[in-house]
């Protein structure tokens, strides 16, 4: 077996919808937007059922302005599980079927690929922290303050572990599905095929984080191989997987720093 087989094992992945690249990208463009004004809607309904109109309008105390956290973390849940029905309402809208259009099918080898992905991951991982903390220090320490400001403003609410469960299950699952699903299958009917639609949606995919130069390409990297994943198993749950760990392992050491600090 050759190296590229090993790689890519191109006998997986096909790519079946409907979905032209305009179109979806045009779609896709509207998920987020919808994701936007979903979380929106509900963070507005919350906090004025929670504070009525006047109150607003008198302004709030900084003390009241920490309990806008909650209805906050809710709205973001909320908007992520409505999202993905109107992902699945559209992805079969032009008469596709699900697991072809999203790429939500069974994968191949799934326990071989989820090791490999884990060793490949991990490997990347080490990699892309060393270069980040050794040549790109500020851009590490502005991407870890914005997290840990992020963490911190959730740490000590009862919904804690629903913020948690947004990084780690909700925005890897919506994404995945939208750029390795969604996206992706459309592109790659292309004449940019399977790899120039990678390139593409991995692009995309880092852009929307907008994190500094050296963090996006580090992502855009990531998402090159969780194409390769994609690749190799014809679905994309080992790149849920792949990017819920990813994400899992960040969000802890940001917890734990986090923990440590209020402790000492």
């Amino acid at each position: 077996m050759s190296l590229n087989s090993f790689l890519t094992n191109d006998r997986s992945f096909e790519a079946k919808t409907p979905w032209g690249p305009v179109g979806a990208l045009s779609m896709s463009v509207g998920f987020l937007l919808f994701q936007a004004i979903a979380a929106l809607f509900f963070g507005l309904l919350f906090v004025f059922s929670k504070f009525g109109i006047e109150r607003l309008r008198d302004g709030l105390s900084s003390g009241e302005l920490a309990l806008l956290v909650d209805p906050i973390i809710i709205s973001l849940a909320l908007s992520y599980v409505f999202t993905f029905g109107f992902i699945l309402l559209i992805g079969k809208s032009r008469g596709g079927n699900l697991r072809d259009v999203l790429l939500i099918r069974k994968p191949q080898n799934l326990i071989a690929n989820v090791i490999f992905g884990i060793v490949v991951i991990s490997t990347f991982f080490v990699l892309l922290s060393y270069v980040i903390q050794t040549y790109f220090p500020q851009d590490n320490a502005s991407s870890a303050k914005q997290m840990k400001e992020l963490f911190g403003h959730i740490l000590n609410t009862d919904y804690l572990w629903l913020g948690v469960a947004i990084v780690v299950i909700g925005a890897p699952f919506v994404e995945e599905v939208m750029f390795r699903g969604f996206l992706l299958t459309s592109f790659a009917q292309t004449r940019l095929g399977f790899w120039g639609a990678s390139v593409v949606t991995s692009g995309l995919w880092a852009l929307i984080h907008g994190y500094a130069s050296s963090m996006a390409i580090g992502l855009f990297i990531f998402g090159l191989l969780l194409s390769l994943l994609v690749r190799r198993t014809g679905s994309i749950w080992v790149s849920v997987i792949m990017h819920a760990l990813w994400n899992g392992v960040v969000t802890a050491a940001l917890l734990a720093s986090l923990t440590g600090a209020v402790q000492t």
